[in-house]
């Protein structure tokens, strides 16, 4: 019975660690791996951050910093780039020409 029991636990903590292993393996692919995302791919990098900004967002505005600090910092970090326009007409547009200076080979720029 203790045999049982000891068993039982030992699986309930394999089981635990298993979603954090896929989890970690295929987080949002489809948001990172995307082609036509803009990013910054270092070789051998071991974290990917995603960031969702919108150009007419002043807190946004002040993230670039923090990340180009970071960038600055740790050599391994890709950042991956994803609009999302949430302020309006303004916003979307911003995003609209983010998108063409990104297709120029200026979207650091930008």
């Amino acid at each position: 019975m203790k045999l049982r029991l000891f068993l039982a636990a030992i699986a309930a903590a394999l089981l635990t660690l298993a979603p954090t292993a896929i989890a970690r393996e295929t987080a949002f692919p489809a948001m990172s791996e995307e082609a036509l995302a803009p990013k910054t791919t270092p070789k051998g990098y071991d974290v990917t951050v995603i960031v969702f900004s919108d150009y007419d967002c002043p807190y946004c505005k002040k993230l670039h910093g923090t990340l180009a600090q970071l960038l600055a910092r740790d050599r391994k970090v890709r950042i991956v780039w994803r609009d999302w326009p949430i302020f309006g007409e303004a916003s979307l547009l911003a995003a609209r020409a983010a998108i063409a200076s990104q297709w120029q080979g200026k979207h650091a720029v930008f």
